[in-house]
């Protein structure tokens, strides 16, 4: 490239713009459990309800074989980006508040 060239070249500029969040129909729903899995490049969420089974004594809970749970949603996060959605989660978190299984396991 001869300086002609250097003095015409286009910088790339960069410009924060705005994300808007369109209004759409969707339903919150209560999770409770979930499974995370990943590969190479990606992340895997898999969010359930799970309604463990009323059980009436011990004979009952020793007879029970598997426990179903309601698949709600499952979302990929690219591994780039998971420290963002980590920090995100952390952030809203109550400060000095511990929850049930810190107090029960610490």
């Amino acid at each position: 490239m001869n300086t002609n060239e250097k003095d015409n070249a286009i910088e790339p500029t960069v410009r924060l713009v705005p994300i808007v969040h369109p209004e759409y129909e969707t339903t919150a729903e209560f999770v409770n459990h979930m499974v995370v899995q990943r590969d190479e490049s990606m992340v895997y969420c898999t969010l359930y309800q799970l309604h463990p089974p009323m059980v009436a004594n011990e004979e009952e809970a020793k007879s029970l074989e598997r426990v179903v749970v309601k698949p709600v949603s499952r979302i990929a996060i690219p591994l780039a980006k998971l420290d963002a959605f980590i920090d995100a989660f952390q952030n809203i978190r109550p400060q000095n508040k511990t929850s049930e299984l810190d107090e029960k396991y610490n």
